[in-house]
């Protein structure tokens, strides 16, 4: 037997889209109820085959199996009777999920798409970082608001630095503002104090002025930060690397006597080009900085191996340094691509 919902009745809802997927639901409802009673149907045709077997079976063993299957036929049937009751009375909630499941993967129950709203109203422009910045009472231009804002979480910030070495510090004539290190100190309103002589020896007395050996102290003592640079005269003058290395050993110990506590560094010369006319090359005494400094636990960023400053190079030279000879000495371009290196190392100490 076939269930034919009532559903031509809802010929009166005015709402047609929504008519038409009601009846789809009750569509959906009754094909269910229609599976149910087939399955019904199914299984009291076997009760009856059973049935016939069990009055005309001689076997009392096979009659009391059949008897048994006979009762398990006859309590499905009846539960499939009050399933269907239930659908059909709205109160059978697992049949009410299966319809409800396969009217979502359907796709029945979603309604119409409503109208769209009205776009809201654009909000006012908020003010830039910059101008909050002025607005707490700093003043400077944009650049001005930018550094501070790199230089503001420094550990560099507010600090003295003392700078001593040869003409990679005096900057060979040109103005030291050009320089890396004055332009780390300025990004930082760090007090700068510059203690290169142009020419001047790390170690070597034949080159021009006291060398730095016997400079220190000149030097601020209250400074934060303490930087040697230099080496490249004491090559010039091919001061032999043993009597190099002993005169770094005394450096150190008078930085060290001077500056108790303080940050303490040495910079080595660029990597170069060498003329050929040099019986001990320039990477020799980077490399006897870099040693004696490891042996004092005084931290060294041999630039020779990780400036990024490519004096050995001629087309570097010509856009990067003072001349397109010079191995030595950077222009303003130059300076600039050492700041960051140099910064970051700084703040590691």
């Amino acid at each position: 037997m076939a269930i034919q919902l009532a559903t031509n009745e809802l010929s009166s809802v005015n709402d047609v889209p929504f008519r038409n997927l009601l009846i789809s639901n009750f569509a959906t409802t009754q094909e269910v109820l229609n599976e149910l009673l087939t399955y019904q149907g199914n299984i009291n045709k076997q009760l009856s085959t059973l049935t016939t077997n069990i009055n005309t079976s001689v076997d009392g063993k096979l009659t009391e199996q059949d008897s048994a299957l006979a009762d398990k036929l006859k309590a499905q049937s009846q539960d499939l009777t009050e399933r269907i009751s239930h659908v059909i009375m709205g109160t059978d909630t697992d049949s009410i999920h299966a319809v409800l499941n396969k009217m979502i993967l359907d796709g029945e129950l979603r309604g119409q798409r409503g109208d769209a709203g009205k776009d809201g109203r654009d909000g006012l422009d908020g003010e830039s970082a910059y101008q909050i910045w002025l607005d707490a009472g700093n003043v400077g231009s944009k650049a001005d608001y930018l550094a501070s804002m790199a230089s503001s979480a420094s550990i560099l910030q507010g600090k003295t630095l003392d700078i001593i070495g040869d003409s990679y510090v005096a900057n060979n004539g040109q103005p030291v503002s050009q320089t890396w290190h004055y332009k780390v100190a300025n990004q930082h309103s760090m007090e700068y104090n510059n203690y290169g002589i142009n020419g001047n020896g790390l170690i070597t007395t034949k080159a021009t002025g006291t060398p730095v050996v016997n400079r220190v102290g000149d030097m601020d003592s209250s400074a934060d930060y303490v930087i040697v640079v230099g080496g490249k005269n004491d090559y010039n003058q091919q001061l032999a690397i043993t009597d190099f290395k002993d005169g770094l050993a005394n450096l150190i110990q008078e930085l060290v006597g001077r500056f108790v506590g303080k940050k303490i560094c040495f910079f080595t010369p660029w990597s170069i080009a060498e003329p050929g006319t040099m019986n001990i090359p320039l990477s020799q005494y980077s490399q006897a900085i870099e040693d004696v400094c490891g042996a004092y636990s005084i931290p060294c960023f041999n630039s020779a191996k990780r400036s990024g400053i490519l004096a050995y190079n001629g087309s570097f030279r010509a856009k990067y340094f003072q001349t397109s000879n010079d191995s030595s000495h950077l222009n303003d371009a130059g300076h600039n691509l050492f700041v960051n290196p140099a910064t970051k190392f700084l703040e590691s100490l």
